[in-house]
Order: C-alpha cells, then structure tokens, then sequence
C-alpha cells in the first residue's frame, strides 16, 4: 500500500485503465469472438507493462526531482 500512495495519479489512473480492458476481453471471449479478445487482452498486456515500468522509475525517482527541484 506504501508504494501506491508514491505512485503519481496519472500512473494510478494509467493502471486502472489498463485493467479495465481486460473487461471488453472478458465479453467478447465469452461471446466467441476470440480474435477482438486476443487484441484488448494483448493491449492491455502491453500497456500493463508499461505502466509497471513507468510506476517503478517513478516511484525510485529521489523526491526532489519528483517535486520538480533538481538540488
């Protein structure tokens, strides 16, 4: 939960979003349509990814360049 509050809000939202498109996938697999839920699921992998990566280098980033000083 610690690493959550460091997370910037763009990051939190980014991450909810992503998570989100696994529920189009859901439907549409459900729906037999395997093809349009391979595309959201593989999307949202990828975006998922992404977001891990940017949620981790921002949250190591030292906190004066996080506020924007550089010293």
């Amino acid at each position: 939960m610690a690493l959550l509050n460091r997370l910037p809000l763009m990051v939190l939202l980014a991450g909810l979003g992503t998570l989100a498109m696994l529920v189009p996938a859901g439907y549409a697999s459900a729906l037999g349509q395997d093809e349009l839920a391979t595309i959201f699921a593989m999307s949202a992998l990828l975006l998922l990814v992404l977001v891990v990566v940017t949620g981790f280098a921002s949250a190591a980033a030292p906190s004066g360049i996080r506020r924007g000083r550089c010293f």
